[in-house]
């Protein structure tokens, strides 16, 4: 049930915008943090720094804010969709609605996985182009693993939320209201960053402390938060659907 739900999530929406939108925000601020590495890369060859130099300024808008609103409106264009066939009365009164969260659960995490993977793909590439070791990018990986579990925990807040509004302009007002306001909050208080979903990313990614890109016990932290959002999510997105109406 489970494997046929998933295979069905992955065919019935068409989401290649997302992935073009997310390639070409990506790319936008792999532009910003070549250009911050060039502009000082005297200072950050002489202390041994190569793909953080890069990382600081290439994650900050991605992670703070472009990431949040296409995820956002990924979700969105889900969700309405449902309405639209009228699925969500379908998933409540026929009783998978367990079933089914677990599958979009599940289908979150692996878009998250494929958005974290070209993303740290782009920052090979720039560190080919900046002549860093190509090893050094695994150093990334921690990080772009709590942003994956960042990602799959605000796509099942929107999902939650989009059970309740049926509208895709609806949703998407929330999404970027919200994105808005975890981008004021990563920028003023990125300690803080960690108790508002869409500002997960952000303190998943540390664009804001990077002095603390390496520390394990941030990035501990940044997981378990992320783990804990999960969570919370399903919950939401259970209740929301006790609470939706046939």
């Amino acid at each position: 049930m489970i494997k046929k739900t998933f295979a069905w999530e992955c065919r019935k929406n068409n989401i290649t915008w997302y992935w073009i939108a997310l390639l070409c925000t990506s790319f936008l601020g792999l532009l910003m943090g070549i250009s911050q590495y060039e502009s000082y890369e005297a200072e950050f060859k002489a202390q041994g720094v190569t793909y953080l130099a890069v990382w600081g300024q290439s994650a900050l808008l991605p992670t703070t804010l472009f990431f949040p609103i296409l995820l956002g409106a990924l979700q969105a264009q889900k969700m309405s969709n449902e309405h639209n066939g009228r699925n969500i009365a379908r998933l409540k009164a026929i009783g998978v609605v367990n079933k089914y969260i677990t599958t979009l659960t599940l289908h979150s995490f692996v878009i998250s996985m494929f958005s974290v993977l070209l993303f740290g793909t782009l920052q090979l590439v720039a560190g080919i182009f900046l002549h860093f070791h190509i090893s050094d990018v695994f150093s990334l990986v921690p990080r772009l693993f709590a942003i994956a579990l960042a990602m799959t925990a605000w796509q099942l807040i929107v999902v939650g939320i989009g059970v309740r509004l049926s509208g895709f302009s609806s949703i998407v007002t929330v999404v970027l209201v919200s994105s808005l306001i975890g981008f004021g909050m990563a920028i003023v208080a990125p300690a803080l960053s960690v108790v508002y979903p869409p500002a997960l990313l952000a303190y998943a990614s540390a664009v804001r402390c990077i002095g603390d890109f390496y520390a394990v016990g941030s990035i501990v932290i940044s997981v378990m938060m992320n783990l804990m959002w999960i969570i919370l999510g399903m919950i939401f997105i259970k209740v929301q659907f006790k609470r939706a109406r046939l």
